[in-house]
């Protein structure tokens, strides 16, 4: 597939954007030590941004529906750009202050990054929806480089100026790629309302995604997400105390990122004869193990080694790799908006398929909210080999919860009649029976009238 300019325009904004997610971790921490903050405040700072995502992102849908994709896309970029100035004057502030302009500059990050999500999907959808698979799973790898080579080139920048040079930096090329971004992007389509007056959200909740998936599979990628997240606030200063320079402190914060970018592709070419939900609980157990060392808690009896936290590190990307890749892996998104296509006949598909990727997507923020100020939380009281050891027990204790729960939907799904035998007698005033089908079995969709 040829790159267009309009993926171009999207991709290099995108990368920038991951990028500068990551970027924050390796640095932030310090400064906020040197101004006498709180480990609980710091991790406070750093859920900022998956809050304000999770908040704000069923109004971007919206936003994208009523004044278009590119517009919500460039303001979203120029949110961020704002961002990276305010994070880079951080330092010139004290007390409060500083607790206070940090928490809002990660808000409006947050803003900002849910923007370019949110509208990035929308357009691959619009304007690419013959080749999604292909597009999304390029938009994947932009991210994962992005999230990759941040702290590597934050450590190249602290080393030239300090922390201010490299949220200056990166704001100033955020501001002079939007007249480019603004000029590739493609035009926006006609993107009108639905038809129908079902609630698309309910709908997809009930009818596209089973129980055991809303349920026990996204609890998995909560727990991931919280297990990786974790380490945002705390892991500079454990790294740290090993007499590391800031900068490498920084290169170390990569090495999850290339592990996990690592595992997502080879995983995602593993043969789909194995259950991914055995996929996943590997990758939560992996992931506890990998915790464990990261300290290492002293249960190990390893020594306090750099090697043996670089190791954890390794073993954590790959981990939350396996989780994560077998939830939202490529195939996975496209092949949940055809079967909620197929079963919501009447639904718009662009709307079908941002409600689908909304609803996975708040499990992600949801694990990015919660590990931060339980990071900073737990450290305080008890040390970080401690509470890294705490997260590895709630891992394994959900991988039993996991497992016993899975296996009690199955027996039950088992013994439930099918939706034909129990509805095929129901009368139903006041409504539309439609039977959809699909590779092996019917679906039910109920439409209300209109």
């Amino acid at each position: 597939m040829g790159l267009d300019t309009g993926l171009l325009g999207l991709f290099t904004t995108q990368l920038l954007a991951n990028s500068v997610y990551s970027v924050l971790a390796p640095f932030f921490p310090k400064v906020a030590r040197e101004k006498g903050v709180s480990g609980e405040l710091v991790g406070l700072v750093f859920s900022g941004y998956p809050i304000a995502a999770f908040v704000v992102s069923p109004l971007m849908g919206v936003l994208v529906t009523k004044i278009g994709r590119k517009r919500v896309f460039l303001t979203g970029a120029g949110l961020v750009a704002t961002s990276m100035f305010s994070f880079g004057s951080l330092p010139l502030l004290d007390g409060p202050l500083f607790i206070v302009a940090g928490l809002f500059t990660r808000f409006l990050q947050g803003i900002g990054g849910a923007a370019i999500g949110t509208s990035s999907f929308a357009v691959i959808a619009s304007n690419y929806c013959d080749r999604m698979e292909i597009v999304l799973g390029i938009q994947n790898s932009v991210a994962g480089v992005g999230m990759l080579v941040g702290p590597i080139i934050g450590s190249a920048l602290y080393t030239l100026g300090g922390f201010g040079c490299i949220f200056y930096t990166y704001g100033t090329v955020f501001l002079c790629i939007l007249p480019c971004a603004y000029y590739l992007l493609p035009a926006d389509k006609a993107y009108e309302e639905p038809e129908s007056k079902v609630k698309i959200h309910r709908l997809i909740c009930n009818r596209v995604l089973p129980t055991q998936t809303i349920v026990t599979d996204g609890l998995v990628v909560v727990m991931a997400m919280l297990a990786i997240t974790f380490l945002e606030p705390v892991l500079s200063d454990h790294l740290h105390s090993f007499d590391l320079s800031t900068a490498t402190v920084g290169l170390l914060f990569a090495v999850p990122t290339a592990s996990y970018a690592v595992a997502v592709v080879i995983l995602s070419k593993l043969p789909e004869e194995i259950d991914r939900k055995v996929w996943m609980l590997t990758g939560l157990l992996t992931g506890a193990a990998a915790m464990v060392l990261v300290g290492p808690w002293s249960g190990t009896g390893l020594p306090p080694s750099l090697a043996v936290v670089s190791v954890g590190l390794v073993i954590l990307g790959a981990a939350i790799g396996a989780c994560v890749c077998k939830w939202y892996a490529v195939p996975v998104l496209p092949d949940m908006v055809k079967a909620a296509v197929q079963k919501l006949p009447r639904a718009d598909p662009e709307h079908v398929s941002d409600a689908t990727s909304g609803i996975l997507s708040a499990y992600f923020f949801l694990g990015e909210i919660s590990g931060p100020p339980l990071a900073g939380f737990l450290r305080d009281w008890t040390g970080f080999e401690n509470a890294a050891a705490c997260i590895a027990a709630a891992m394994v204790a959900y991988c039993v919860i996991f497992g016993f729960v899975a296996s009690a939907f199955k027996a039950l799904n088992t013994c439930r009649p099918s939706t034909w035998e129990t509805n095929r007698n129901s009368p139903l005033l006041g409504t539309e029976n439609e039977m959809v089908a699909t590779k092996d079995k019917f679906f039910y969709y109920i439409e209300e009238d209109e």
